[in-house]
């Protein structure tokens, strides 16, 4: 979810752009939509800062307290925030959101990494962070195959809210799976 999360607003970025709730009057009158400049801040640089900030504060967390309840936190915010994105009014409310979603997602590698080093031995190591490395790319593809069919049926805000749900839910069942 943490990468499905963060692929779908490239998948959604031309509806968003196009929706008149974010079109913005010049003083000449003239109406305009989102920009690419605006988009590129909002999903490059404030959403990169907040998380690489973020991750590195978690990282130190995940070794001094409980590393499932961090990586239980974090999902349920970046994928809170992913819902907001989906409610978002105007740019100002998507990008707080966007960097919410950064907050969340900060908090998923450093617990997880840990917790699968407590999980497997040594030999079995890096065959265990492959195959949860591969959640990068799964988690892209399903924003591409989810994203864009939830798009085209009921819209991006639609998007954005029905993964976003699915990703509290999954958060939630991650407490009775995982262990600390």
């Amino acid at each position: 979810f943490n990468f499905l999360d963060r692929q779908l607003m490239s998948v959604l970025i031309e509806s968003i752009k196009k929706d008149p709730a974010f079109a913005t009057t010049l003083p000449d009158g003239t109406t305009v939509g989102l920009t690419d400049a605006q988009m590129g801040w909002m999903t490059g640089f404030w959403f990169a800062l907040v998380y690489t900030v973020l991750g590195v504060i978690v990282g130190f967390l995940a070794d001094r307290t409980s590393r499932r309840n961090i990586l239980y936190v974090g999902a349920t915010l970046w994928s809170g925030f992913t819902v907001l994105c989906g409610l978002a009014p105007n740019y100002p409310t998507m990008l707080t959101a966007r960097m919410g979603v950064g907050v969340g997602e900060a908090a998923g590698a450093p617990p997880s990494y840990s917790i699968i080093s407590d999980y497997f031995p040594a030999e079995k190591r890096g065959l265990a962070l492959a195959i949860f490395s591969m959640g990068v790319p799964l988690g892209q593809a399903a924003a591409i195959a989810f994203g864009a069919q939830i798009d085209k049926a009921y819209g991006w805000r639609t998007a954005f809210i029905a993964i976003g749900v699915a990703g509290v839910i999954a958060a939630l069942l991650m407490v009775f799976v995982v262990r600390e």
